[in-house]
């Protein structure tokens, strides 16, 4: 099975315990980092003790160069960089590459925990003393977070998340089929190929007709700052250097930062109904209907991709959401399924999930809105079945 929009594993791990092989792709590195290390089994005693070696050999003051992390002193006190760049000293020194992909995902979460990100908020904002009326709900407790990252202990906070999440993968080995194998295919929907493969078919294609399922959800048309969500993490782990952020941004699909050349272009959709609706919106707001337009010419490419690798008689599972765009209902789900008929596939449900889960459900701006539903699309390739006539 494949999720081209794989973003941590989720859909990779539940192929495993389902004893399935799993393909993945997603643009952005943070995401297949922890999806490959959601999807490796580790040995939990060589962990703990490659953990204890970690932190035995954490240096007093780093020997390095300063870390490459966008506004730097604006996200951390000096002493918590300090602190850091020492421990990321250490962690690099692990060499079994699986470990250290493992530790390297638990510094991430310690990045972020001792930061001067509001913990309540997935995109990074920083929080300041007395940034809330004496009064509010959140006042004291906003200011004690701030206080005690003052003289905060890094290593013990990395040391319990490393712990708990040992704690987690060797419940993970027990539950693994060691049939049940994923792979982090490449970091495009739009080019579906080995690009990280290591036995020989690197940079090769993968094969037509070559997957039975597809489940994945697609990123939201400038619905969410995916890259920036985890910007932080980035530089400390040294996927990407700060100078190279938009470079970064710019292969999302549903990107929201444009050129002034890009912004007064609006790409064809072939679809009547969202030409007449992108009219409107260009009228408003020039750079909101390129982030549309492109969104869904980028997606033409990706769900073509997803037709030529799927078996004859396969599905493909797609959730997706409606939104606004300035100020104007976006059908994406319906866009969507144009786009997928035009490909070739066939509808044969379809189902509406209400979203509880508000991880990354903020709303962007006042022309925009927060998104309560999805909509769940079940597609197939070679025709409607039986009991879908």
């Amino acid at each position: 099975m494949l999720d081209p929009f794989c973003g941590s594993g989720t859909v990779l791990l539940e192929a495993q315990l389902a004893n399935r092989r799993a393909y993945g792709a997603d643009a952005n590195p943070m995401a297949r980092l922890i999806a490959r290390v959601k999807t490796t089994p580790l040995d939990a005693g060589s962990t703990k003790r490659t953990l204890k070696e970690v932190l035995k050999r954490i240096p007093i003051e780093p020997s390095g160069e300063r870390p490459d992390v966008v506004n730097l002193e604006h996200w951390f006190y000096p002493n918590t960089a300090r602190q850091l760049q020492c421990l990321q000293e250490a962690i690099m020194k692990v060499r079994t590459p699986a470990v250290l992909d493992f530790l390297m995902v638990c510094f991430s979460v310690c990045v972020r925990k001792v930061s001067l990100a509001d913990p309540r908020l997935s995109v990074p904002v920083r929080l300041r003393l007395g940034q809330y009326p004496k009064k509010h709900p959140l006042r004291e407790k906003s200011d004690s977070h701030l206080r005690r990252l003052r003289r905060v202990r890094v290593d013990e906070i990395f040391s319990r998340i490393a712990q708990a999440n040992i704690a987690r993968m060797e419940r993970l080995q027990t539950a693994i089929s060691r049939t049940g194998l994923a792979e982090i295919l490449c970091s495009d929907a739009r080019k579906l190929r080995h690009e990280y493969s290591l036995n020989g078919s690197r940079n090769k294609p993968l094969a037509d007709e070559s997957v039975q399922l597809i489940i994945t959800s697609p990123p939201y048309p400038g619905a969410q700052k995916y890259i920036r969500s985890c910007s932080l993490s980035l530089g400390w782990l040294q996927l990407c250097p700060a100078a190279d952020l938009r470079a970064y941004k710019a292969c999302i699909i549903g990107r929201e930062e444009f050129t002034n050349a890009e912004r007064s272009r609006v790409p064809k959709t072939n679809i009547a109904e969202a030409a007449k609706l992108l009219a409107v919106i260009q009228s408003r707001s020039p750079i909101r209907a390129a982030i549309a337009a492109t969104y869904l010419d980028d997606m033409r490419i990706a769900i073509r991709e997803m037709y030529r690798v799927l078996k004859p008689g396969g599905h493909a599972v797609m959730v997706a959401a409606n939104n606004r765009v300035s100020g104007l209902e976006f059908c994406t789900v319906d866009y969507l399924r144009d786009i997928a008929e035009e490909c070739g596939f066939h509808l044969t449900a379809c189902f509406i999930d209400a979203i509880r889960s508000r991880g990354l459900m903020t709303k962007r701006n006042h022309t925009a809105n927060v998104i309560t539903r999805e909509w769940v699309l079940i597609l197939s390739k070679g025709g409607v079945p039986e009991w879908g006539r």
